[in-house]
């Protein structure tokens, strides 16, 4: 019974609930950063990843491959974002601006961030309610940090909308999956395995995730076969869009690289000798080459800084707990990194100071109402709360939980919380819609 009430679930929310909500937050996170793009986007600065990523767009666009800024071959970053620039790179060729790239990027990511709300409300409304859902939406659309986001080039913002509906898809198959069709059961792996693959090619990251993902049916209460099925699907079609990438890879350096080559530096990055537990200039990790030196090079580099990150963890295990404490503190201690990357981290500062001031705290005020929500939010979870819908409400802050940790596996950076910002959003809103009810989890959907 407890599956079968989840599965209906969902339809009496999408029955019950108002859409003018949700279109009126996604209307507010397109508009205002449509506004934010017209004040604050601007050709990158400065030897930093949005300029990279500029420059990587034009021989994709002109159909000559991922290649550096020295027109070699690469795989240094993740493919995903790039090869988004240079499709939108060759639009630009096409209607005769080839120099406006970075204004249709940001009206892209703009109409993007619309995705990212619209998915964050629908999966609220289904593990929570309607009530929720609305607070969700807000904090998603109105949070200062998430809006400069969309006016860089940086892999954030299509990240976000992959992951955003891979939750939802993820969610409903889950809901479905007690009581649905093989057909159904079929679609959502299928969706969610593509969408888990396209986020992988974007931040590899994301695949850290795969496990509690493929574990929300059998959470749902879902038969194990069923539940394994689902899970099976779901990797195999992740697997199936990583694929074609990987070869391409492999006829490039000769060798294996399932897709990036900078998870070495990365991972020196977060594990040398005198780690500081965030980003800089690392002497321990120097091979002598780098990846503009050619795809050779490119994959020694890579494989001699993972086997020296490696070696540092196995001889200083005991380090390994302050180290982590370091990592959350420089990823967790404040929300402006976006404020730095749109003056290309301090090499274009064109913003008066007062105005600077003014996002800095904004941002700041903003990011610590909803941690502080997010923290009301989890305890409310953990505690409190019955119904069908009480083991997913767990679930999701378990994949809220192991996304927020994922700056462990290499080096604390602010930029890096923001691929956990939805679930963050969510679990928040949970939180304080609890501030003003006594059981803001289960409260009816006609009172809410």
């Amino acid at each position: 019974m407890v599956g079968l009430d989840a599965a209906k679930t969902p339809r009496r929310i999408a029955g019950r609930a108002r859409p003018s909500a949700s279109l009126t937050w996604v209307a507010v996170a397109v508009v205002v950063r449509l506004v934010a793009a017209v004040r604050y986007s601007r050709e990158p600065v400065g030897f930093h990843d949005p300029f990279f990523y500029r420059i990587a767009a034009a021989p994709i666009a002109e159909g000559r491959g991922y290649r550096s800024s020295f027109g070699e071959l690469t795989a240094y970053y993740p493919p995903g974002y790039p090869h988004v620039l240079g499709s939108l790179q060759w639009i630009a060729d096409t209607v005769g601006r080839p120099d406006a790239l970075v204004g249709i990027a940001v009206v892209f990511q703009a109409l993007l961030w619309g995705l990212v709300t619209w998915a964050a409300m629908a999966t609220a409304a289904r593990v929570w309610n309607r009530r929720v859902a609305v607070i969700a939406g807000g904090i998603v659309a109105l949070w200062p940090n998430l809006i400069l986001h969309s006016t860089v080039l940086l892999t954030e913002t299509v990240y976000l909308a992959l992951l955003s509906g891979l939750l939802l898809v993820v969610v409903v198959t889950a809901q479905t999956a007690p009581g649905g069709t093989v057909r159904q059961l079929l679609v959502g792996s299928v969706g969610a395995g593509t969408l888990l693959g396209s986020a992988a090619l974007v931040r590899p990251q994301v695949l850290l995730l795969a496990p509690v993902l493929a574990a929300a049916p059998l959470v749902n209460g879902v038969d194990r076969r069923r539940a394994l099925a689902v899970a099976g699907v779901m990797a195999v079609v992740c697997v199936w869009v990583i694929v074609p990438w990987t070869a391409r890879n492999q006829s490039v350096f000769g060798e294996f690289v399932a897709i990036s080559t900078n998870g070495g530096d990365n991972l020196c990055m977060g594990f040398h000798e005198g780690a500081s537990g965030t980003f800089g200039y690392a002497p321990a990790c120097e091979t002598g080459e780098i990846y503009t030196d050619g795809p050779d090079a490119e994959y020694r580099r890579n494989r001699e800084a993972a086997r020296r990150a490696r070696e540092r963890i196995s001889a200083n295990a005991s380090e390994l707990p302050v180290l982590s404490v370091r990592k959350l503190w420089h990823t967790y201690r404040g929300d402006t990194d976006a404020l730095r990357a749109v003056e290309s981290y301090g090499e274009d500062r064109f913003l008066g100071s007062v105005e600077r001031s003014v996002w800095r705290v904004a941002s700041t005020a903003f990011y610590v109402v909803v941690m502080a929500a997010t923290v009301i939010g989890v305890v409310r979870t953990v505690r409190l709360g019955k119904g069908p819908r009480r083991a997913l409400r767990r679930w999701l802050t378990v994949v809220m939980v192991v996304s927020a940790a994922g700056p462990l596996v290499v080096f604390g950076e602010q930029r890096f919380k923001v691929a956990t910002a939805p679930l963050f959003a969510i679990v928040a809103a949970a939180g304080a819609a609890a501030v003003g009810s006594r059981s803001a989890s289960d409260v009816p959907l006609a009172s809410d």
